[in-house]
């Protein structure tokens, strides 16, 4: 199965964006360890040190394509209306478990 991997930039500020997304992550996994509420889940992260510093790296899963590539497939004209109510849906039903529970 794939994954994704979000390499975040060295600089410091954007190293502890990274540790907060990633305590925040871990957060909604104990609270929803069967992922019911359709929040993106943190399978792993790391530290990688490169030329440029040392990076955060997070394991997330893969949730397929993003929003702008599913409107570039369908050449620009939008979404059909079941599809715009579908990821809506999914995505009101994370935020509300967001809001509700962490």
């Amino acid at each position: 199965s794939y994954v994704a991997l979000k390499i975040q930039k060295s600089a410091a500020e954007f190293v502890q964006a990274a540790l907060h997304e990633i305590d925040v992550l871990l957060s909604i996994a104990d609270g929803d360890p069967s992922n019911s509420k359709f929040v993106v889940q943190l399978i792993d992260h790391f530290k990688h040190t490169g030329p440029n510093g040392q990076h955060q790296c997070m394991v997330l899963e893969f949730l397929g394509d993003s929003l702008l590539r599913l409107i570039r497939y369908n050449r620009y004209k939008g979404l059909p209306l079941n599809k715009v109510r579908e990821i809506c849906k999914y995505v009101l039903i994370g935020l509300d478990y967001l809001h509700s529970e962490l």
